[in-house]
């Protein structure tokens, strides 16, 4: 898709306080994100607007002309404010808007007006819609009906240093947001990044593939780079498996309850539990990301294994992710018997899914689960997953739920 060049305005959007609401909501929040999606991306087409990327809840869009990113920026926020949401849920969008001219690569925009524009998103509260000082001279005061800026200083943002922020006010919405948020990072500040990397990648690619034939044994180390040491939300950590975490893991594959909808649901002896930590740690120096231990917080405690698989869905055999033909890529959970019921699988799948959307640019995932498995099914749907359609997974009949960036 070519996006448009010269003189842009980008805006990115993303909801504030997603996780609570996932919390909150359970199953609905599935909902909350189709109407979220449906409602901004209709205004802003309707305004012109060229979708750039999507990634979980956060959207990156660019306009021709900064008035009309503006106008889709106010219309979206009455859209959503307007809006009946599941359960009378609050649900609040930060919005930034910044103005530049940016080069147009093969992978999108390059350069530093996109981390600009993400990082005044970031900056601001839900509901907030902010403007870089660019942004606010192109229009003038040509502003939507209903609309007044107000001028809110200078501010330090990560990687630009200071920007002079304005924000565009709603006369209907009676709020008073704090000060903007220096140096936070969202959901949008990781798109911004992700377009980087993605530009970084491809150049490297496009390197080794020159230089393929006088270096045939070196690839480029794109997939180590995107790996992180370690994954944590608020009560966990998820981080690549090593050989001794097959002592803790053997009682989770040995309990029949939690090996009922797992793989063949046959449990698992103490030597082939080391053989399968043994395939994670050889997925993840093959591809740079896999399934992670996960491990409790307080206490350091291996209560299961949580993260990403790769999959051939011609034969449903796990696969490589640089391995040619089609693949799928799934966010597994397992969770030992004894940690059941605290709302641990849905904390780190969530993890391992912004991962697979932020860091890795994934455009869709899945989720395999047996039928029958009715906990699963409730954890695959409050991540934003939907039923699309039943497989035949080795022996056995299996739901497949995806979800798509």
């Amino acid at each position: 898709m070519a996006f448009p060049g010269g003189t842009v305005t980008f805006l990115f959007t993303d909801i504030e306080g997603s996780t609570r609401l996932l919390q909150e909501l359970g199953d609905d929040y599935s909902r909350v994100v189709a109407d979220h999606r449906r409602l901004l991306r209709d205004v802003f087409q309707h305004a012109g607007g060229h979708e750039v990327d999507t990634q979980g809840d956060a959207f990156f869009y660019s306009f021709t002309r900064a008035r009309d990113a503006v106008l889709a920026a106010v219309d979206g926020q009455r859209a959503l404010s307007g809006h009946s949401w599941p359960q009378g849920a609050e649900v609040r969008v930060r919005m930034g808007l910044h103005t530049g001219e940016p080069t147009v690569g093969e992978e999108g925009y390059i350069g530093l007006d996109v981390v600009r524009a993400a990082r005044i998103c970031s900056a601001g509260h839900g509901g907030q819609i902010l403007a870089s000082e660019t942004t606010r001279a192109l229009v003038g005061n040509d502003l939507p009906e209903g609309v007044s800026v107000r001028d809110l200083g200078q501010h330090h943002l990560k990687d630009v240093q200071y920007e002079h922020v304005y924000e565009l006010s709603l006369e209907e919405e009676e709020r008073s947001f704090p000060p903007p948020k220096a140096e936070r990072r969202g959901r949008s500040d990781a798109m911004a990044d992700d377009f980087s990397r993605r530009i970084e990648g491809f150049v490297e690619q496009q390197l080794a593939a020159a230089f393929s034939r006088a270096l045939p044994d070196k690839a480029p180390p794109v997939a180590e780079a995107l790996a992180p040491p370690r994954l944590e939300t608020e009560r966990l950590i998820l981080r690549a498996p090593v050989p001794e975490d097959a002592d803790p893991l053997a009682p989770m594959y040995a309990d029949p309850e939690v090996m009922r909808y797992l793989g063949d649901g046959r449990t698992l002896t103490r030597e082939e539990t080391g053989r399968s930590v043994n395939r994670m740690i050889e997925s993840w120096k093959a591809d740079g990301f896999g399934l992670c231990t996960t491990v409790r917080k307080e206490d350091g405690v291996v209560i299961g294994r949580v993260g990403l698989i790769v999959w051939n869905p011609e034969t449903w055999q796990t696969t490589r992710a640089s391995s040619e033909g089609p693949t799928e890529l799934e966010v597994g959970y397992t969770i030992g018997r004894p940690y059941w019921g605290q709302g641990y699988a849905t904390e780190a799948a969530g993890a391992a899914r912004d991962f697979a959307l932020e860091h890795l640019g994934a455009r869709r995932l899945i989720a395999l689960i047996i039928h029958g498995n009715e906990a699963s099914e409730n954890v695959a749907q409050k991540l934003g997953f939907e039923y699309e359609r039943d497989v035949r997974f080795g022996r056995r009949d299996a739901k497949l739920f995806a979800l798509e960036a």
